[in-house]
């Protein structure tokens, strides 16, 4: 059954003067046997791709809160017990790939990825890849503000945040607080930003966000050095502005940064990629994001392609499909449903 998703919208961009959504939704209207039904669609179609499970013969409420500044989103979610499951099913219906970092106000959550478990109580963080499977275990009411981050704004600024994945943010930092104040007032607020002050809330909130996990990365063992860390974010910011280049290749990058491409992709075993995955990964990610653009609507794949730095059609389309698991044509058509 389909439900209505939204009874409250305000801040969209319609004029062009704003660059911020938000919606309020609930289940008090929905009748007990459709509510988690209408909890799934409605954080599916906001939030990400999940399965949820309640115990048998169990009921559900649930309201969110849900606020889009610039390519961040920030959820702030009250509900009762229930299990919030990441799959690979539910990654294939989604192109995302994001950091959620989740803040636990009240109640109680056993956070699961990568073979790491941790129990959250009231005033913790931690966060997980959605590019991987997770799960989230909620054995009483909770209220539970969660923010949304595309990877690249996190990796542009540090490198190894997957070692930390359903980690307590909250252990031993003097980061935490100042990073937990700032998002949760975002998310109560829902402040109206044109959009160049929401690319700078957001791009800050990143930052922030950043150092935090920086400040964790630290304190692990063989963090890397300030140097290498530097060395990382020269090597993205090559490839980023190359990207159209067909040329640009590993030997390129390293003759460029005067390093060996052996020694870059050591700085790169941190995120579990090498420099030529890395490329690709970008031309495909770029791809993307112009596809996602109604204003390229009236625009060829091959276009695309091109300006990112394909050269072979054949090689693009493969190469899309591995990392979205769809065809660039079949992307498209999900993205202007």
């Amino acid at each position: 059954m389909a439900h209505p998703l939204s009874y409250h919208k305000n801040n969209t961009d319609i004029d062009g003067r704003t660059s911020n959504q938000s919606s309020v939704f609930t289940t008090d209207n929905q009748k007990g046997s459709e509510k988690l039904d209408f909890w799934k669609e409605v954080v599916c179609d906001r939030v990400a791709p999940l399965d949820f499970t309640v115990e048998a013969n169990g009921t559900f409420e649930g309201a969110l809160r849900w606020t889009k500044i610039d390519d961040i989103q920030l959820s702030d979610i009250r509900a009762t017990p229930h299990v919030a499951l990441r799959t690979l099913s539910s990654i294939r219906k989604s192109d995302s790939d994001a950091f959620v970092f989740n803040l636990l106000q009240t109640g109680r959550c056993d956070a699961s990825q990568d073979g790491r478990s941790a129990r959250m109580n009231n005033g913790m963080g931690w966060f997980c890849s959605a590019d991987r499977p997770y799960e989230l275990n909620f054995d009483q009411p909770f209220h539970l503000t969660s923010v949304q981050i595309p990877r690249h704004m996190i990796n542009r600024n540090i490198s190894g945040a997957d070692r930390l994945v359903a980690y307590n943010l909250s252990h031993s930092s003097q980061l935490y607080p100042l990073v937990q104040n700032y998002i949760l007032q975002l998310a109560q607020q829902r402040p109206q930003f044109d959009k160049i002050t929401a690319g700078k809330v957001a791009l800050n909130l990143a930052e922030l966000v950043s150092t935090l996990i920086g400040e964790h990365l630290s304190n692990h063992e063989a963090p890397l050095s300030n140097s290498k860390v530097a060395s990382l974010l020269r090597i993205r910011a090559f490839v980023e502005t190359n990207l159209h280049d067909p040329d640009l290749c590993p030997t390129r990058v390293a003759e460029a940064m005067r390093m060996s491409t052996r020694y870059i992709n050591q700085l790169l075993e941190a995120e579990n990629t090498s420099l030529s995955r890395y490329i690709w990964q970008r031309r495909v990610e770029r791809v993307a994001t112009l596809l996602k653009n109604p204003a390229n609507a009236g625009n060829s794949l091959s276009s695309f392609a091109y300006a990112c730095g394909f050269n072979d059609m054949t090689h693009f389309s493969k190469a899309f499909r591995k990392h979205f698991g769809m065809s660039p044509s079949e992307y498209r058509s999900l993205c202007n449903e």
